[in-house]
């Protein structure tokens, strides 16, 4: 690291807003090397999620300066006591690293990961460190340090110009003749209603779980009071958050369909959890709440150009509806893990 580089530790919450300006500008082109047609994420935007904390998690962010520029950023995160995962997830920090192309192939990438290490070993109950990368030269970087990849995955998109309407209004037709035949109905909310709020909770967490996790360590859990805390923090934010749910004749929730969207990227929605309890399988549901969602989100946010989503490559059922609504290839995603006692700091270079 021959050039004038200082790697200094950013309290997003409290750091000036200055800061986050130069910040935001070190953003704007570490966007554009991956997105070319999509517009850039507002100041607010980024301001109210560098202000808003949630009490589940706890950050440090560092930031990588050249010239009174940033040019790379880090954060690690890791869950506190008060996390409903806390006590089967306490082990699993999560970190990233992005430096801005131009910088790269410069040691900044291991030092920032010294750093994060440091911050992991500190805290005593981390072992196990995971990252989330869409670059070839993060997966190289992982590689380098001998990170185990653990889940291949996807961000795919579904633009409303090619989805398939017609084969959108069978699925439709064939939800609702099934759900008078079986006594099965369709509930939507913006917030989770109080008399259901446990139950949802449940088939989120049990449905989220359902899904392919490779070599993955943590396992999801929502709870009544995580969700209402993720209402809150989104409503500060001004997101807007749709569910709509299958129901069966006895009451039961078996199905979940859920969506965001953000004002101020109004051009997309991001398409959140699609699941069906599994002895509710078979039965087309997730055709069914994933059609019913597209005409709701299309009529609703009418300037809204397409969906996104992320997805398992081994999550074949979902790959498979997807892909007949529209769905295609964005950028390929892996998650890769690392053993912090394997992770010699000295030997970082």
């Amino acid at each position: 690291m021959k050039e004038k580089y200082a790697i200094k530790e950013l309290d997003t919450y409290t750091a000036d807003d200055e800061v986050l300006y130069k910040v935001f500008a070190y953003l704007d082109e570490a966007f554009r090397e991956k997105e070319k047609d999509d517009p850039l994420p507002t100041n607010e935007y980024r301001m109210k999620n560098f202000r808003t904390k949630s009490p589940n998690w706890g950050d440090v962010n560092w930031a990588v300066w050249k010239d009174q520029k940033v040019v790379g950023f880090a954060y690690f995160n890791y869950r506190e006591k008060s996390s409903p995962n806390y006590e089967q997830n306490k082990h699993v920090g999560h970190f990233y690293i992005k430096i801005l192309k131009q910088h790269r192939r410069k040691g900044l990438g291991s030092e920032m990961l010294k750093l994060i290490i440091q911050k992991a070993k500190e805290l005593e109950i981390i072992t196990t460190l995971n990252v989330n990368t869409s670059y070839e030269s993060g997966f190289e970087f992982c590689k380098k340090y001998n990170g185990v990849l653990a889940m291949e995955s996807a961000e795919n998109r579904c633009r409303f110009s090619e989805v398939k309407w017609n084969l959108m209004d069978d699925w439709v037709k064939q939800g609702r003749e099934r759900g008078k035949q079986d006594g099965r109905t369709l509930q939507w909310f913006e917030e989770c209603p109080e008399d259901i709020l446990e139950e949802f909770c449940e088939v989120y967490t049990e449905t989220m779980n359902q899904q392919p996790l490779g070599e993955l360590e943590h396992h999801p859990k929502i709870t009544s009071e995580s969700r209402r805390e993720l209402e809150q923090r989104q409503a500060e934010k001004g997101y807007f958050w749709y569910a709509v749910i299958t129901r069966e004749k006895t009451g039961r929730i078996s199905g979940i369909t859920d969506i965001t969207y953000i004002p101020s990227m109004s051009y997309k929605i991001y398409q959140e959890l699609t699941g069906v309890r599994e002895q509710y399988r078979g039965n087309g549901l997730g055709k069914w709440l994933k059609a019913e969602m597209l005409y709701f989100v299309h009529k609703k946010y009418p300037d809204a150009k397409y969906i996104s989503t992320g997805n398992a490559d081994a999550n074949a059922p979902m790959l498979s509806i997807n892909k007949r609504m529209g769905f295609k290839l964005h950028q390929h995603k892996r998650s890769y893990k690392f053993k912090i006692d394997e992770l010699k700091i000295d030997e970082i270079n």
